[in-house]
């Protein structure tokens, strides 16, 4: 027999159709804000990573100053795993587990974006720019990691694959726009103008999660529950109450994080995490030397080339998606890693087609599309060797060895500045993107899942439940 539901809270909205406005209830609302919240990381990355780094290389900055600005912009992506225990022990249960954290961040970037943008001189000085970036990244990977736990709590084993495919698409869908639209900001109005309209940009994406909540009876804002929080269950509501943050739960946490990578496919995929990136860290560096000094593209025809060319890795990362549900994300990545090494192997071998504008745009254009479909691929297998009982923070800690091996990349970039030609980089990165091909093999999802089934059980016989 159904369980009676309460008399609704005057403070919950909702729905036309009577249903409430909560992530847990509605699939669609689940998609579109997780979708909204990947695009809200994309932005800044697009911004930064691609306009930023394209307007100071026209400057005259050297590919070692470049590379060390990249890696302080990498380094909190590198430690955001740090933020995961805390997010997963801490929450304001009122306001739900996840949605406290995502608010927070959002609201921080914000701030220094303002700040950037308004203080004068502020961004003259490239140590001082360095370090605002690296506070800004601080915070956009404090939301990456909170919308990741959010995904984690919410999504359904069946929807996971192809909604996966449509955050990081929408993921390359701000960073398109961060590239395209924020660079012909720069060209006309100045950098300063760009970090404002990245805030606003912020801000309307903020809405969502204001004004959305995760649950039935969550509230908006405050620190009370609503009754219909108080009715459901502790698994249903799934929040860390402060009050049951004792020592021994920190600690059982805590050994259960560590028991998480003590088997041969969760330790594989550390190394496959720590490959796997090592090219677009290259990239980084030489891609835009390559275009603006070497091939002579304007600071404006290639943020926007390459911001439109990031939908084609929107397309890649969506198909990407759907295709790792069918095939199995291991496969996936092996066959697009591969073909990306391929690639660049010709890319390399084919010197004299490069002043050609439509074979650069086409190597580009394959180039994103193969990207977004193994970077899917490789979240999704890593979701799949993670243990649920700590997988937001196990998620995260791929996710962020995932950055560290872009920053590995960044600063081979700079240690090779005078020592290797455009080919050669090209071919290293064939390389790394091959070996990181080799290790799949051991990632195997399913020989995870067991050796946390055993954990799972001495983790009850020890009391680890809560």
């Amino acid at each position: 027999m159904p369980t009676p539901q309460p008399p609704p809270d005057p403070d919950i909205g909702r729905r036309s159709g009577g249903s409430r406005w909560d992530l847990q209830s509605s699939s669609i609302l689940r998609l579109i804000t997780l979708c909204a919240l990947y695009a809200a990381q994309g932005l800044p990355y697009g911004f930064i990573a691609i306009t930023v780094i394209a307007y100071l290389t026209r400057e005259g900055m050297t590919p070692d100053a470049i590379s060390g600005l990249l890696i302080m912009v990498g380094l909190p992506w590198s430690f955001k795993w740090m933020w995961g225990p805390l997010i997963d022990l801490i929450g304001i249960p009122a306001m739900g587990r996840r949605r406290p954290w995502i608010l927070l961040s959002q609201s921080i970037v914000i701030a220094l974006l303002l700040v950037m943008g308004l203080v004068p001189g502020l961004l003259d000085d490239p140590s001082t720019l360095g370090w605002c970036l690296f506070l800004l990244n601080c915070f956009v990977a404090l939301q990456d990691v909170s919308v990741d736990a959010l995904a984690v709590d919410l999504l359904r084993p069946e929807e996971r694959g192809r909604v996966n495919g449509l955050m990081y698409g929408c993921n390359y869908g701000g960073l398109a726009i961060g590239s395209a639209a924020l660079g012909m900001v720069v060209v006309r109005n100045g950098i300063e103008a760009a970090f404002l309209v990245l805030a606003v940009c912020i801000g309307l994406i903020m809405l969502l999660p204001l004004f959305l909540r995760e649950r039935q009876g969550d509230r908006l804002l405050g620190v009370v529950r609503t009754r219909d929080q108080d009715s459901l269950s502790n698994a249903d509501r799934n929040i860390a109450d402060p009050d049951r943050l004792t020592l021994g739960r920190i600690a059982t946490t805590l050994l259960n994080i560590l028991r998480a990578f003590l088997t041969l496919p969760t330790a594989a995929g550390v190394l496959l995490a720590l490959l796997a990136s090592i090219s677009t860290g290259l990239f980084a560096v030489y891609f835009p030397k390559l275009m603006l000094e070497e091939l002579g593209w304007e600071l404006e025809s290639y943020t926007g080339t390459t911001g439109s060319i990031a939908f084609v890795g929107l397309a890649g990362a969506i198909l990407g998606g759907f295709l790792a549900d069918a095939v199995g994300p291991r496969r996936l990545a092996a066959v697009s890693g591969l073909c990306s090494a391929g690639l660049w192997i010709i890319f390399a071998l084919t010197r004299p087609y490069w002043d050609n504008g439509i074979s650069m745009v086409t190597i580009m254009i394959l180039e994103a599309g193969l990207g977004g479909m193994f970077s899917v691929s490789l979240f999704a297998l890593f979701m799949g060797v993670s243990w649920k009982l700590v997988a937001a923070t196990q998620f995260t800690a791929y996710m962020a060895l995932l950055n560290a091996s872009r920053l590995i990349g960044n600063k081979l970039g700079g240690w090779m500045e005078d020592d290797v030609t455009y080919n050669q980089i090209y071919l290293i990165s064939a390389l790394s993107i091959t070996a990181a091909v080799m290790v799949l093999p051991l990632v195997n999802p399913e020989q995870a899942q067991a050796a946390f089934r055993r954990f799972q059980r001495t983790s009850d016989r020890d009391g680890g439940r809560d």
